[in-house]
């Protein structure tokens, strides 16, 4: 394993969850920690949690002028990592139109792919890019058809770029259930009803820790001979 001592790290969508748990781990790795989100209470929060040696960066990746001016502050980059999401709802595909089932898949493709781009006259030649999909990709569910496709486009793209921009490596974290604030918006009982579900039939019988996602993008980051990969991290659910 190489050490992330000295290195840069940036985390797009760092502010909470996965994302922060990431630049903790990251931290404690002994890497200089840049994170980079759209609300800036909540980076308010994470320059908290954090301390004072990690910059805070205001951006949104759907918005190609505000990642331009990200990568304008930024100085060289060793491990760019994007756990960034757009907020999506279950909804079938003859009641979603065309442009709200653009929107969410330009949320959740076409941000990472902007910030990759603006990202690579940064990006260390022995250095890395880790991506997010999510378990939709190889388990669909009824009324995520368009977040299982930009899921598993999310994972072409990062098996493409592995060879494109070789010797950078690239890698994917494809996530299950994590109990994340993404999911603090819904009613208490019905969160903790789909959790109960959820670890009552996965064969890890729990549902994932953004401390256990953020271990496996610290593995990814710091494995020399890991590229093109990826990741899954799901209790099984991916197996019943």
């Amino acid at each position: 394993m190489s050490s992330l001592k000295h290195k840069n790290v940036l985390v797009v969508g760092g502010s909470e969850g996965i994302g922060l748990a990431v630049a903790q781990a990251a931290q404690a790795a002994g890497a200089q920690v840049y994170v980079a989100s759209r609300s800036e209470h909540k980076l308010t929060k994470a320059s908290a949690v954090l301390g004072s040696s990690a910059l805070t960066f205001p951006v949104d990746f759907t918005d190609e002028s505000s990642v331009q001016r990200l990568f304008q502050h930024l100085p060289a980059v060793d491990h760019l990592i994007i756990t960034a999401i757009a907020k999506t709802e279950a909804r079938r595909v003859a009641d979603l139109s065309v442009a709200e089932a653009q929107m969410w898949f330009a949320a959740k493709f076409w941000g990472a792919y902007t910030v990759v781009r603006h990202a690579l006259p940064k990006l260390a030649t022995d250095g890395s890019i880790t991506l997010f999909s999510g378990n939709f990709s190889v388990r669909p569910s009824q009324g995520w058809s368009v977040l299982a496709s930009a899921n598993g486009a999310i994972e072409s793209f990062g098996r493409s770029l592995a060879v494109e921009l070789a010797p950078v490596r690239v890698n994917v974290i494809r996530p299950g259930l994590v109990q994340t604030p993404a999911y603090s918006e819904m009613p208490a009982e019905a969160r903790r009803e789909m959790f109960q579900q959820y670890e009552s039939v996965v064969p890890a019988r729990k549902a994932g820790l953004p401390e256990e996602i953020a271990q496996a993008v610290v593995f990814a980051i710091t494995n020399p001979y890991m590229t093109g990969s990826v990741l899954t991290l799901d209790g099984g659910a991916r197996l019943v």
